[in-house]
């Protein structure tokens, strides 16, 4: 069985795309990101988010696919009201990223920090990334992918079984086959 976790943490600067596949049948996990930048467009009042982005994002969610199930999630943004333009940009970006990535469910991030710990976080080897980014978007995008897995029961009972494997004393350890950029 594999199977992979994508997290989205969208951002006016940075845009951070974190991808973990676990596979069950050789015990082995890779870890894919990527980050855009810049990825809102202004005309005036109108805002979009630019094509170049959301086709990218189609076709690394498409090539995960062909890996096996892939369980996405977007972060969440809610609006602060101290910045409207900032608002209108987020909550754009937000929902048009989530239409483009199928089967994406929104991640409230509220709380994150507690569920998707910073020991998980190493565990997974995603508390830090070689590619710097304007608000730690890799991290929380791994945040986010973590976080959809344990809302899956199924996928929580898996996520428990690597965790046991790989923090308990005679657990069968899993490899890392890679961390590399899309």
């Amino acid at each position: 069985m594999r199977f992979t976790l994508l997290g989205v943490d969208p951002g006016v600067a940075d845009t951070g795309l974190v991808a973990i596949t676990l596979d069950y049948t050789h015990r082995q996990w890779d870890v894919q990101y990527k980050v855009w930048s810049n990825v809102i467009e202004r005309d005036g009042f109108s805002v979009s988010v630019k094509h170049y982005y959301l086709d990218d994002l189609v076709d690394v969610r498409n090539r995960l696919e062909d890996l096996g199930p892939v369980f996405s999630g977007v972060e969440g943004y809610r609006p602060r009201g101290k910045n409207k333009r900032q608002d209108e940009e987020m909550s754009q970006l937000v929902q048009t990223s989530k239409s483009y990535i199928k089967n994406a469910k929104i991640i409230d991030n509220t709380g994150i920090k507690k569920v998707v710990t910073e020991p998980a976080l190493r565990l997974f080897k995603c508390s830090r990334f070689e590619q710097g980014t304007n608000h730690a978007d890799l991290k929380s995008a791994a945040r986010v992918a973590l976080k959809r897995g344990i809302d899956e029961d199924t996928l929580n009972e898996m996520l428990a079984e690597f965790y046991m494997d790989n923090l308990l004393e005679g657990g069968k350890r899993w490899e890392l086959g890679s961390i590399r950029t899309l």
